[in-house]
């Protein structure tokens, strides 16, 4: 009779055992997955969840469990890896300023010196660019590195004055008049200031005072500021007035003198 009772319970025993392990196995335990790689969530499968964990469309292989931006949050957990405030599913994986960084990673994607976190996801001029790939945001001509890192006011130093020459609160390279004057940068940019047929930087510096056309409030330094003198050719020279420093009209009419007739 103890044989039996024995008998039973080490039955009951082995039932119990039995049951645990498929338990065990059936809930991922028994291939060494763990807990989050069988759940699904209202972010994807199982699977998904795996292969990019923050749904930013970048692998986590590709991410790595590397910290970037130092916020205590892996590159492969982390929707903005570079902390840039731009999202890694916006910056992806491509490398606009060729420099080995991918977009994600990169805090001035495309090599203009001015940091995404600045320029961020804009499309100032309406190319199809955002600010942060765009190297000329403005679409004037004038490269964003040029205006962001200019001496506007030569005191030898580039501030953040210097990046907003007319101080209008919009910075030069989103700015397409950047010292206020009324003329365009792209026609200050682009005046043949000697008048030689060719656009060089002379040129863009008329008066070469080191402060270039576009932020100079009077590019020809004749005293006259080119927001008066403007973009016409008074003198006919071919030279706009704003840069033609001997832009009077010379008289070139014969001179007369009459004297009154004297009668006795």
């Amino acid at each position: 009779m103890n044989k039996m009772r024995n008998w039973m319970i080490g039955l009951t025993v082995v039932s119990l055992l039995a049951v645990g392990v498929v338990a065990v196995a059936g809930n991922g335990f028994g291939n060494g997955a763990s807990n989050w790689t069988q759940r699904p969530t209202a972010s994807g499968s199982c699977a998904a969840q795996e292969r990019d964990a923050d749904g930013d469309g970048i692998p986590n292989e590709t991410e790595g469990e590397g910290d970037l931006d130092g916020d205590g949050i892996p590159n492969y957990l982390d929707t903005d890896s570079d902390g840039d405030g731009i999202p890694d599913a916006i910056e992806g994986t491509g490398d606009v300023d060729g420099d080995g960084l991918p977009n994600y990673l990169d805090t001035d994607s495309d090599g203009d010196s001015i940091p995404d976190a600045i320029e961020g996801i804009g499309d100032a001029d309406n190319d199809g660019l955002p600010n942060f790939l765009d190297t000329d945001s403005d679409g004037d001509g004038i490269p964003d590195e040029a205006e962001w890192n200019t001496d506007a006011d030569g005191d030898g130093d580039v501030d953040e004055a210097d990046r907003d020459a007319d101080n209008d609160g919009t910075p030069n390279y989103l700015d397409t008049d950047s010292d206020g004057d009324g003329i365009l940068d792209r026609t200050e940019w682009n005046v043949d200031a000697d008048g030689d047929g060719d656009v060089d930087e002379a040129d863009r510096d008329a008066d070469g005072d080191g402060i270039p056309n576009y932020l100079d409030p009077d590019s020809d330094g004749d005293g006259v500021p080119d927001a008066e003198e403007g973009t016409g050719d008074v003198d006919g020279d071919g030279i706009p007035n704003f840069v033609d420093p001997d832009d009077q009209v010379s008289d070139s009419a014969p001179y007369h003198l009459y004297l009154p007739m004297m009668f006795n």
